[in-house]
């Protein structure tokens, strides 16, 4: 018998599956199936809701998609205050029913139905990107968690198919407390390196002097024994025109405004939960400087991504390919391996396009592909 050695690229790609195997877990992401309602006392419309919940070992937070669709499809949805909200540590701060409205040109990105909302990396970075393909643009949200952490990472890439003549991404939070729908009274702030905004007043700031927010109330602070908690922000000012603050007597709003050139927007975000504002106030500043760096240096690309060999599966794949006992075996599962690979060339080619629509094409079959790169291994080793 004679016995031939893997190709050295099959055995690099044996290395490096064992070495992601046994990664270890700081930090997990779990993405929910979509469940189905029928909206009450509308026959005619479905609620479609998913989760994806965070578990960071400090903190556990919850990203949610959730949309009112016509049963019979539609391309605009009904998406209230935005469809993506944040349900966990609390339901206060960060909208649990939607936070977050990306408006371009005066058009909300976001009210067509989502393309995709998956796990781009569970662990130990867990990712999470949520995608949509609107007439005027394609738009994700990168929510990224850190073993340890006690916020959430949010990357938001807007890539154009019209002139931009504006771009503002809009946050919508309510500190601590429902105020207005408990027809209570309360007294919110908003916190930043320059000045504290107080409520009923407006701030508009430049990206420098306005880069972290901790908004909170005055009224309902946990040490008074009522209350959630406050939010905190932080924008890593790079594309950033300006920052502008409302906190009013029930929600707050936050909107960042970009320059005509920015495609990426930076954001670190907190809850937290049934702290006192004291500590909050004391810590943030800090804590703020501390994400803010870490965005400016942050490698946004899931692990599949940043570690692909796709030289090296080409490789692979070719020799697999010329042994006719391989191709007899699993002769299908290669003719699919090799149509994903080559539709996602263009995503690892120089200078080639690492967009969007490129990105959530190689995810999407990653994870499938990869148990095919252990069939060819050992299909391989039987061929000896």
């Amino acid at each position: 018998m004679v016995h031939r050695r893997l190709p050295v690229s099959v055995a690099v790609l044996l290395a490096a599956s064992v070495a992601f195997a046994e990664e270890p877990t700081p930090a997990t992401v779990a993405v929910g199936a979509w469940s189905n309602q029928v909206v009450a006392g509308r026959e005619d419309l479905l609620r479609r809701l998913r989760i994806a919940t965070f578990r960071l070992g400090t903190v556990t937070y919850a990203i949610s998609e959730s949309a009112k669709v016509p049963k019979q499809g539609a391309a605009a949805l009904e998406v209230g205050e935005g469809p993506t909200g944040m349900p966990q540590p609390v339901s206060e701060g960060w909208y649990h029913g939607g936070f977050v409205q990306p408006v371009l040109n005066g058009q909300r990105l976001d009210a067509v139905p989502i393309s995709s909302f998956e796990a781009a990396e569970t662990k130990p970075r867990p990712t999470v990107d949520l995608v949509w393909h609107h007439d005027l643009a394609d738009l994700r949200y990168r929510f990224i968690g850190r073993g340890g952490d006690d916020g959430l990472l949010l990357q938001v890439d807007c890539e154009p198919k019209v002139e931009v003549k504006s771009f503002e991404l809009r946050l919508l939070a309510y500190p601590a407390f429902f105020t207005g729908w408990h027809h209570r009274p309360g007294a919110r702030r908003v916190l930043t390196p320059t000045v504290t905004v107080e409520e009923g007043k407006r701030q508009d700031l430049k990206p420098d002097d306005g880069w972290y927010a901790l908004l909170y109330d005055e009224v309902f602070d946990s040490v008074k024994g009522e209350g959630k908690g406050p939010c905190g922000l932080v924008v890593e000012p790079t594309g950033v025109a300006k920052i502008h603050y409302a906190p009013s007597s029930y929600p707050v709003l936050v909107t960042i405004t970009t320059e005509p050139t920015c495609r990426r927007l930076r954001l670190a975000l907190w809850k937290f939960p049934n702290r006192p504002n004291a500590e909050a106030i004391a810590e943030f500043p800090a804590k703020a400087a501390a994400a803010r760096a870490a965005l400016a240096e942050l490698d946004p690309r899931p692990a599949a991504v940043r570690t692909f060999d796709y030289a090296g599966l080409r490789q692979a794949l070719d020799w697999a390919k010329a042994r006719p006992a391989v191709v007899k075996a699993i002769g299908p599962k290669l003719t699919n391996l090799e149509t994903w690979l080559e539709a996602c060339r263009g995503l690892f080619a120089a200078g080639g396009p690492a967009g969007i629509t490129a990105e959530e094409q190689f995810l999407a079959g990653y994870r499938e592909q990869e148990q095919m790169l252990w069939e060819i291994k050992l299909a391989a080793l039987l061929d000896f």
